[in-house]
C-alpha cells in the first residue's frame, strides 16, 4: 500500500476566490507525503499542456477541481500559503495497484 511510502509531511491549504483576484484560504493542514521533484508536461484541468516541477503522492482527496490548491513541503502554521514557497496543484489523478484496488493520489505541481 501507498502509506508505507509517505514518510515525508506537506502543508496544504484549500482556496477560494473572492471574486476580486484574491483568495481565502483554510487553515493548513497536514498530509503524510512522497514528495518528488521532477520536471515533467502534464495537462490542467482546462487540458492545456503545462510543465510540472513536483510529483507528490498522498493518500487524501484533494478537491483541485472546484478549488485552488497549493502545497507546501514540511509543515507550517502559515495561514496564507503565498507567504511562504508553496505550490499549486496543477492536476491530479487516482492511483489504483495491480489488482484494481484505490491506492492513493499523485499530484502534480
Amino acid at each position: 500500500m501507498i502509506e508505507d511510502y509517505l514518510n515525508q509531511k506537506a502543508t496544504y491549504w484549500v482556496g477560494e476566490t473572492d471574486g476580486f483576484g484574491g483568495y481565502s484560504w483554510s487553515n493548513p493542514k497536514i498530509a503524510y507525503v512522497r514528495w518528488q521533484d521532477k520536471v515533467d508536461k502534464t495537462k490542467d484541468n482546462m487540458g492545456k499542456e503545462v510543465v510540472s516541477t513536483s510529483q507528490v503522492w498522498l493518500n487524501k482527496d484533494l478537491p483541485y477541481r472546484y478549488k485552488t490548491i497549493r502545497l507546501y513541503r514540511g509543515e507550517t502554521n502559515e495561514s496564507d500559503p503565498l507567504n511562504v514557497d508553496s505550490y499549486e496543484v496543477i492536476t491530479t489523478s487516482i492511483r489504483v495497484d495491480i489488482d484494481g484496488n484505490f491506492d492513493g493520489y499523485k499530484v502534480w505541481l
